[in-house]
């Protein structure tokens, strides 16, 4: 099946990202962690939610819950935003139409086996966490579960 939305994603753009676990919510406010990339990643996956109907919005949402992880909250950012502080917005429609991801421009190392990060891996992590809460401050929350 083709996919409508355009490739190109204009900064005015907002998109919408699923937050399915609870440290990444605190007495009703989302933490910056929640857009933090895991070590050895530089990408968080979100939804072109401009470009799709709310209930497939929360229908891929669910879709994401495991035994483990259920929805806790659903938060959108304007694409203008993440990239003013300096990440990017990159349309992965091979996940499936609608999907996106916003990515920092660099990965910071995974955890070697417990070691203690090295001094450049702190300046990274540091880094990410800026831009996290950055966005923190433009986002809004669309959805929290109770």
């Amino acid at each position: 099946m083709a996919c409508d939305i355009p490739e190109q994603i204009e900064a005015a753009e907002r998109v919408t990202r699923a937050i399915l676990t609870p440290m990444h919510v605190k007495r009703g406010a989302i933490k910056a962690m929640a857009f933090r990339p895991k070590r050895g990643s530089d990408d968080l996956s979100v939804m072109r939610s401009d470009h799709m109907a709310q209930e497939d919005v929360m229908a891929h949402a669910k879709d994401l819950e495991s035994p483990v992880n259920k929805l806790h909250a659903l938060v959108s950012v304007s694409v203008g935003d993440v990239r003013s502080g300096g990440g990017d917005v990159i349309d992965s429609r091979s996940e499936f139409c609608g999907h996106a991801h916003i990515s920092q421009g660099f990965v910071v190392p995974p955890d070697p086996d417990g070691a203690p990060p090295e001094a450049t891996d702190l300046v990274l992590l540091d880094k990410m966490t800026q831009r996290a809460q950055a966005l923190l401050d433009k986002i809004s929350v669309d959805f929290l579960a109770s």
